[in-house]
């Protein structure tokens, strides 16, 4: 895998931003990373982008350990924070080969990013006068500036007019080809279309992590009635089981990830513990019910 985060915590105080996080990633996949606010979606971002570096777990980028060799790894990453880290006072142009010296490379490489982005008409314009969708152009362009593996948007379309959320998109596709992309949302709408796949974080723990398409529409949720109580905490332990909900007497509904079919392994639980299925069928589900399910605090 291209990207390995291992048993990642991170701890403010008393307090767990992150609590035992893994997940891998592979070049190609676009992930959307959601949860509410303060879910540890930047805190997530910040460390794999080297800015925290005091942390418990692993993180690999194409093999480099982040705490061992911060500077190769970083090479490596394309970040665009939530809070654009522009200069309004300086030029387009001048800005980007202010970045191109930060990263220590020729600023030959700037008109193919400039072209790339759609900035060709804004180049020699003060940042300033640029309108937020333009400024997000100029914040995707520092981020690619240096030919990243591992591109990371925070909250990428947050605030844009419906126009400037299509135009981004259409570029934030453009520039995933060959990549591995990470963007987050509270908001799921804004970029589960352009997604394949979608992780799930709530309250600094990964409560949810599937592959999905366009349409998402191989979700699943399994509605089950035993003929007795059964243990919870049990039954979860199957692989690809995210959630159970005890709906009334022996009545549950049960999420799983889209990738792993946990019926047969369900039927098997149920044989071990002696205990009967009376009826279970399987329903289509969303990522939107699923997120609300998951993040319902």
């Amino acid at each position: 895998m291209s990207v390995v985060i291992n048993k990642l915590t991170k701890k403010y105080s008393i307090k767990n931003a992150l609590s035992n996080i893994s997940f891998e990633i592979d070049r190609g996949e676009i992930i959307g990373l959601l949860g509410p606010n303060g879910a540890g979606k930047s805190t997530l971002f910040k460390i794999l982008s080297g800015f925290i570096k005091d942390y418990d777990g692993e993180i690999k980028i194409y093999d480099i350990d982040i705490h061992k060799d911060s500077i190769s790894a970083k090479n490596k990453i394309g970040y665009l924070p939530e809070k654009n880290p522009l200069y309004d006072e300086m030029y387009v142009k001048e800005y980007l080969e202010f970045i191109c010296k930060i990263h220590k490379i020729k600023d030959s490489s700037i008109n193919t990013i400039i072209s790339k982005v759609g900035l060709k008409n804004e180049k020699n314009k003060l940042i300033k006068n640029l309108s937020k969708g333009y400024k997000q152009r100029v914040g995707l362009a520092q981020a690619l500036i240096h030919n990243p593996e591992v591109i990371i948007l925070d909250e990428p379309i947050s605030g844009l007019d419906p126009n400037q959320i299509i135009e981004i998109k259409n570029l934030i596709k453009n520039i995933s080809i060959n990549k591995i992309l990470i963007i987050s949302s509270h908001i799921i709408s804004e970029i589960e279309d352009i997604c394949n796949r979608i992780v799930i974080l709530n309250k600094g723990k990964l409560v949810f992590d599937t592959k999905v398409n366009q349409n998402s529409d191989k979700l699943y949720k399994i509605m089950i009635e035993f003929d007795k109580e059964i243990n919870i905490s049990r039954l979860k332990k199957i692989n690809g089981i995210h959630k159970i909900i005890k709906l009334n007497n022996y009545n549950y509904e049960i999420f799983q990830n889209s990738n792993i079919d946990s019926q047969s392994e369900i039927i098997q639980f149920s044989k071990k513990n002696k205990i009967k299925i009376l009826k279970i069928e399987k329903e289509k589900t969303n990522i939107k019910d699923i997120f609300k399910l998951l993040t319902n605090n």
